[in-house]
């Protein structure tokens, strides 16, 4: 083709001077016949008509147009085509503008913004722009200690939630080389699929479960004195005044117990994330399940405490109240995709957990889980109040995830006053509720992390359910008596097999 020399801009800068980083756009062959047969012979007859974009930076190093290596304070925001429709017409410079030091997000959404526009554009670089967008937000807003969600990205693109969150699961299976997502005709083919490979998954599961379950029965045993429990369904009343005892499944691998790797004496999150605790240095996707009591979300007044203000100074503190995005944020982070984040809160603190919960890419189960306290509870307004017998559970889900079987009902009545007494912490819980809750979401053998555990009333039921629980705790007597309660229940279910713990 003919050179050109009709441009907008008399400022122009030499093809193979700036860095070309990854696109969003495919380098295929359909954009290079768009380039040689219409924008090339457009910009021929009528010069450019949009400068290039570039975004100017502290030098680096980097590859140009042409692949070579080079040390450059320009980065292409935007004109990759142009770039090559530039170099076609043989062109050794091109008319550019620039903008002074965006974050790659910033530069990202300019990229985004450009090329969403074009028709030509395919739907699988669309979707890999919306991750791209998102991950970029994300991780500029975790350096300043703040969350970033689904719903933000939406409203940064224009786009709806339920969009962002399935370009995610559908970017993620594009980026590890899913054939059958990359060739799909559009975004709802992929998303068809992905939805059948979801059913066919759910119908794994159940039958694994089946066989774990008949599995799991084969092998649990019971003490001369243990009974059974009753079939759990809805309202479950427990009015004995001695403790229930379980069955405990034998899945213990070893008698060797690792204590050093299940329990932490430490803070699992600070205040606005000005430090980075526990959960924020472990890797991401670690856990099947978030289960814990929050110490932000304890209503205090109704308790019948004798060291009431050294409980109220632990837990009616505003520094707990703002370990909640945090504690939200990390969970969702270590948490698998398709599990839950579970946890005990204060109905007051519903709305703000909801909100939070959402914000950071939570599914949130509109209502509570509700144990009923069948144990007398002190009620310290008696003369205006009814009795504070209840505790609320909250339910939050990542991705897609589902329970084993439909539940009945969600109001739990079980007494807590054993537990309160056996492991000497007024917030003990009771092993009905704790069983009732997890059943429909965990499998023998998932990684349970409780990161506000308390002395340990919480993890030791899990452990008797054949879980292998992580705790955190950081205050130092509570952190004692958790594992003097972790290692009794060891050497309870171990009986005979000694257990030795390090």
């Amino acid at each position: 083709m003919k050179p050109s020399n009709h441009h907008t801009s008399s400022e122009q800068i030499p093809l193979t001077a700036f860095i070309v980083e990854d696109r969003l756009r495919d380098d295929d062959e359909t954009v290079r016949q768009a380039i040689e047969l219409s924008l090339a012979p457009s910009i021929a007859q009528h010069g450019l008509i949009h400068p290039i974009l570039l975004n100017r930076v502290k030098k680096t190093k980097g590859k140009n147009l042409l692949g070579d290596e080079i040390e450059s304070d320009l980065i292409l925001i935007a004109g990759w085509s142009r770039c090559q429709a530039f170099l076609l017409l043989n062109h050794t410079s091109i008319p550019y503008t620039t903008r002074d030091k965006l974050s790659k997000a910033d530069a990202l959404m300019l990229e985004v913004e450009e090329n969403t526009r074009r028709t030509r554009m395919k739907w699988t670089s669309r979707v890999l722009a919306i991750k791209r967008v998102h991950d970029l937000q994300e991780s500029e807003k975790a350096k300043k200690f703040e969350a970033w969600g689904h719903r933000a990205t939406g409203e940064l693109l224009g786009v709806n939630r339920a969009t962002v969150t399935q370009a995610l699961m559908v970017g993620k299976l594009i980026e590890s080389g899913d054939t059958e997502i990359i060739t799909a005709a559009s975004f709802d083919a992929a998303k068809q699929i992905c939805l059948k490979r979801k059913e066919q998954e759910i119908e794994r599961i159940r039958a694994a479960r089946t066989v774990a379950t008949s599995v799991a029965s084969a092998t649990t045993h019971t003490t001369a004195s243990a009974r059974t429990p009753p079939k759990i369904s809805g309202l479950i009343p427990n009015t004995n005044s001695e403790p229930v005892v379980l069955q405990e499944q034998t899945l213990v691998d070893s008698k060797v117990i690792d204590l050093s790797s299940m329990i932490f004496n430490d803070a699992c999150v600070y205040p606005n994330n000005t430090q980075p605790g526990w959960m924020t240095r472990q890797a991401a996707e670690s856990f099947d399940l978030v289960f814990t009591d929050i110490p932000f979300g304890i209503e205090m007044s109704n308790l019948d405490i004798v060291d009431l203000g050294d409980v109220e100074a632990e837990h009616d503190v505003q520094e707990n109240v703002d370990q909640m995005l945090p504690f939200l944020s990390e969970s969702y982070r270590l948490l698998k995709d398709k599990s839950y984040c579970i946890f005990f809160m204060d109905l007051k603190h519903w709305e703000k957990l909801a909100d939070w919960g959402s914000q950071v890419g939570f599914k949130v189960m509109p209502y509570p889980i509700i144990w009923h306290k069948l144990s007398t509870v002190k009620n310290r307004a008696a003369s205006k109040w009814w009795p504070k017998k209840i505790e609320y559970l909250m339910v939050m889900a990542k991705g897609s995830a589902t329970l084993k079987e439909a539940q009945k009902d969600l109001i739990i009545a079980a007494s807590g006053d054993v537990e309160r007494k056996k492991y000497g912490h007024p917030f003990a819980k009771p092993f009905e509720v704790i069983k009732t809750v997890l059943d429909p979401v965990v499998q023998p053998g998932y990684k349970v992390l409780d990161p506000y555990a308390g002395s340990g009333s919480m993890v030791c039921s899990m452990i008797s359910m054949g879980l292998k629980p992580v705790a955190i705790e950081k205050k130092e007597e509570h952190f004692t008596r958790l594992k003097l309660n972790v290692m009794e229940t060891y050497t309870r279910i171990l009986g005979d097999k000694k257990p030795t713990f390090v």
